[in-house]
């Protein structure tokens, strides 16, 4: 799976350690929406309420369901955090929108199909 379709919104997922994963940034995507062509201010601030909730919640996410890795990002190699499904879904869920109930529900249906496939998705 490289792709994850949310709506309108085309996410791409990565591997980490065997796991599809997530961004911060598309899961703020997924839940916040992206800014228009002139600004990507609703985006920002979406990245930073998913930060602000991942900090106030980080003691409910296992080892499995987040991590930091480098990737090559516009402003060059940097640190980003990625989640896996589960953990998004968990994200998904202290986030309080109307796009957000239909990315638990579409993160659900994707862990129901590799559940049913037999594929580990580190279920700590």
């Amino acid at each position: 799976m490289d792709k994850l379709i949310v709506g309108d919104i085309e996410l791409s997922v990565i591997d980490h350690g065997g796991q599809p994963c997530l961004t911060l940034a598309e899961i703020a995507t997924a839940l916040y929406g992206k800014g228009g062509d002139q600004s990507d201010a609703p985006f920002e601030r979406g990245i930073r309420q998913l930060n602000t909730l991942y900090r106030r919640h980080a003691d409910e996410f296992t080892p499995t369901m987040t991590g930091m890795i480098k990737m090559q990002t516009r402003g060059g190699e940097q640190d980003v955090r990625v989640f896996s499904l589960r953990g998004a879904h968990l994200l998904g869920m202290f986030a309080r929108t109307d796009r957000a109930k239909s990315f638990r529900r579409k993160v659900l249906d994707v862990l129901d199909e590799h559940s049913r496939q037999g594929q580990s998705l580190g279920a700590e």
